[in-house]
């Protein structure tokens, strides 16, 4: 193979897989019941300790010791057609798992809050991705197949405090964990081009507000959360150096939010409005591959992400509620393919910017259909389960890399159960 193409290839799969990571580790499956049937929405509605991954001030709502569980079976289905739909079939990713959190929120007196929750994002499960057809520059693409193995976490820790009865300020840590293995091997071939195995960890500092006005007939939320570099830690083997281990030194990225909520009740119906603005720009010129020569710059864009929907308390402890959400994406679609600085004079030279990969699942948008039942324990918790559906269509231009057709699919089912001491 010729070793230019070889370290373009490489440098793509690099790409590929630290985008994939960071996508499946985010909020695609929504941390906690309550935002799983409102499509998203965590500003006002969540509560108990997954409250700490939206706005911690929420966490002012929990018993004196209030546990909380909730599993899901989640089956989320990718798919990437290129435009050459005669020469590529599709390369699809299907996956079927039970995304949990668990957490356990502490009131002492009235006024003060503490809490602890746990979000898995990977179980270690190993996962082929056949026949990818992966641009590797100038329009060439090559068939490749992924094996891919993660685990992590999201582990969030933070407090409450009720300064005034309509005034909550809340603080909040969320530190996100991973450990990858990625092998990539050209189809009918058992020499990979890629061995790699590699850490990171990063934390994300949360501050939250919640007012509730005029007699708690308006709820006002208020939400930062700060974005983090994630330096990769690891080893990295290519067809290159056949059995010489290189440092990896990719730098992956989680976006900074802005959020705002809203939320209001008239008798027996509820509204909620979520709007929260990821500041995914800020990865621009941060995120690296981990190989050679790169873009000057990825075009990564601030995404805006929108929930609204409606509550109904059939009784004074069933409740009803449906939600729709509309959440953007987070990359460009970068410079056309063959864009370049030869030839010009310095002051001229083009700036050249990487478009989203395949496996960037964040680079779809998507639409999110949601609803669900709650029903109060008295005295102590609630139960509370639901659907989420999601579906997304992105379609990058011909003449731009990775170009073709990418959908996304995602089905939820939940349970939820506080129960409060």
């Amino acid at each position: 193979m010729n070793p230019f193409k070889s370290l373009l290839t490489m440098m793509l799969y690099s790409s590929l897989v630290l985008c994939a990571n960071e996508a499946r580790a985010t909020y695609l499956l929504f941390p906690g019941s309550q935002s799983k049937t409102s499509a998203g929405a965590g500003q006002t509605v969540s509560r108990g300790p997954a409250a700490l991954f939206y706005n911690p001030a929420n966490l002012i709502f929990s018993k004196f010791i209030e546990p909380y569980a909730e599993v899901s079976l989640a089956k989320v289905s990718y798919q990437y057609q290129h435009t050459e739909t005669e020469t590529y079939d599709p390369a699809a990713v299907d996956v079927t798992a039970p995304p949990i959190t668990i957490g356990i929120g502490f009131r002492p007196v009235p006024s003060f809050a503490l809490g602890l929750a746990f979000f898995p994002t990977g179980a270690g499960a190993v996962q082929l991705i056949e026949a990818v057809p992966l641009h590797l520059g100038g329009g060439v693409y090559k068939l490749s197949d992924v094996i891919n193995k993660q685990t992590g976490n999201k582990i969030a820790a933070g407090a409450a405090f009720r300064f005034a009865f309509p005034f909550t300020i809340g603080l909040g840590l969320i530190r996100t964990s991973e450990e990858t293995q990625v092998q990539i091997f050209p189809v009918d071939s058992e020499d990979a081009l890629f061995d790699a195995a590699y850490t990171n960890a990063a934390n994300q500092f949360l501050v939250g507000m919640r007012s509730e006005l005029f007699d708690r007939y308006l709820v006002v939320a208020l939400s930062y959360r700060t974005g983090a570099e994630k330096k990769y830690i690891g080893d990295i083997i290519t067809s290159l150096e056949p059995g010489v281990a290189n440092e990896f030194t990719g730098v992956g990225y989680l976006p900074g939010a802005i959020g705002f909520g809203l939320e209001t009740r008239f008798s027996s119906i509820g509204l909620f409005l979520d709007f929260v603005r990821e500041t995914w720009s800020g990865a621009r010129t941060v995120y690296k591959g981990g190989f050679g020569p790169e873009p000057d710059e990825y075009d990564f864009i601030d995404s805006n992400n929108i929930s609204l929907g409606l509550k109904w308390w059939v009784a004074p402890k069933h409740m009803i509620q449906v939600g729709f959400g509309s959440h953007g994406a987070n990359t460009g679609d970068g410079t056309e393919v063959g864009t370049s600085a030869a030839g010009l004079q310095d002051e001229e030279k083009a700036l050249v910017i990487g478009g989203p990969p395949f496996g960037s699942l964040d680079a779809v948008p998507r639409t999110i259909f949601a609803g669900g039942y709650r029903a109060k324990i008295t005295g102590t918790g609630y139960f509370q389960t639901g659907l989420n559906y999601q579906t997304g269509t992105r379609i990058i231009p011909e003449g731009y890399g990775q170009e073709g057709q990418y959908t996304l699919k995602v089905i939820l089912l939940t349970i939820g159960l506080a129960y409060g001491f």
